[in-house]
């Protein structure tokens, strides 16, 4: 019996392991935080962090780092993303989180590498459907958006472990159905509110 525990213990700590080193493998790549550093070494830049730097507006020379694995822009005030996003295809992770974003380009959802995405804090009306093409997707953070709906193709998410719609409006009617959709993820909700969604 001692045996078969330490097996398994020894199996969940291998497996533990390896999904460890495969959500931060690159957590010891260097990061930059300006777009003049980046600039003067583009084809290096993997993580760029971009917190709090007042930009309202996306900038385009981030296009051109082509290795990029890691896009934080949060806590600013921007508006509009560019459709050429998509060219970023190694993302794996993007924080667009606390902008002023009201709406997403469709190829936004072209980044199929993408496994963490946060659009919480912004005035986002709309998911689109499309939200399946991002097929590795773990997490998914969409908190305090005045969302009007919620697609049935956020069930075709295989690997999706977190969906926070926390401080949105959402019916029972719903959250229900969310629930039904993604039975194996942590989907995070407020009460639920005798309203239509998003109001």
């Amino acid at each position: 019996m001692k045996r078969l525990i330490f097996i398994f213990l020894l199996s969940w700590a291998i497996n533990s392991s390896a999904q460890t080193s495969m959500r931060f493998e690159w957590d010891s790549l260097p990061v930059f935080n300006s777009i003049e550093a980046a600039m003067k070494q583009p084809d290096k830049v993997y993580r760029l962090h971009l917190t709090k730097q007042k930009l309202e507006l996306f900038p385009a020379e981030i296009l051109n780092f082509p290795n990029l694995i890691e896009l934080r822009l949060d806590k600013n005030k921007v508006d509009s993303i560019p459709a050429n996003i998509s060219v970023l295809t190694h993302l794996e992770y993007l924080d667009l989180s606390h902008n002023n974003l009201e709406l997403v380009p469709k190829s936004l959802w072209n980044l199929s590498n993408l496994r963490y995405l946060n659009l919480a804090d912004n005035i986002l009306s709309d998911l689109s459907p499309l939200v399946a093409k991002c097929a590795r997707i773990e997490e998914l953070i969409l908190y305090d958006n005045p969302l009007e709906e919620y697609p049935d193709q956020l069930g075709d998410l295989p690997v999706l472990r977190v969906l926070d719609l926390l401080h949105n409006n959402i019916s029972y009617e719903t959250q229900d159905r969310l629930r039904d959709l993604l039975p194996n993820c942590r989907v995070i909700m407020s009460a639920p509110c005798s309203c239509a969604d998003g109001h």
